[in-house]
């Protein structure tokens, strides 16, 4: 079970949402606040609990654009691939630029990237993304949250409640202007 406390939403406040007085579904409220916000991060493509994320990429283009946001950029950024020859490649210097959503990411300065010819399969990326404190996530987000769990604790079978909340959920992601970008 992850570390509650790093929740967006805490278990009190799941709780007094839920109007649950008891600690008998403790658990159960644990589980649907992580899957409310897999949920949130899923459909906006924001991560909201801060962990390393791995992205993999097809190709580099001039700027390469991260799909995860936010990115931490004072944390390591490692990108890998496999040569022709099968040898594991690694490129320690890549400029990261977090100005704008989507991130993208830059060959160092005076440098390329590998020709496409020279790499076989995924350009796999790895990083620190998410918000370092719940107290950052945008309110409107902890709502969509607070939305989905109330599905996810009272129409446990997926019913119309669910269909409902997943529908006002998504209209407050998008009012917030935190939909996913599609890259």
């Amino acid at each position: 079970m992850p570390d509650i406390s790093a929740e967006p939403v805490s278990l009190a406040d799941a709780k007094a949402h839920l109007r649950v007085n008891s600690s008998a579904d403790n658990s159960l409220i644990e589980e649907a606040i992580v899957s409310a916000r897999e949920w949130v991060e899923g459909f906006t493509g924001m991560i909201l609990v801060r962990r390393v994320v791995t992205e993999r990429i097809g190709a580099f283009a001039d700027h390469t654009k991260l799909r995860a946001w936010p990115i931490a950029d004072d944390q390591p950024l490692t990108i890998s691939y496999s040569d022709t020859a099968g040898v594991n490649q690694a490129i320690a210097d890549a400029q990261l630029s977090t100005a704008g959503r989507p991130a993208r990411i830059y060959p160092a300065a005076a440098s390329y990237w590998p020709p496409r010819h020279a790499i076989f399969g995924d350009i796999v990326v790895t990083f620190t993304a998410g918000f370092a404190d719940p107290a950052d996530v945008p309110m409107i987000l902890k709502r969509a949250m607070l939305t989905m769990l109330t599905a996810f604790y009272e129409d446990r079978e997926g019913g119309e409640m669910f269909a409902a909340s997943e529908k006002a959920a998504m209209a407050l992601c998008n009012r917030g202007n935190h939909r996913r970008r599609t890259l």
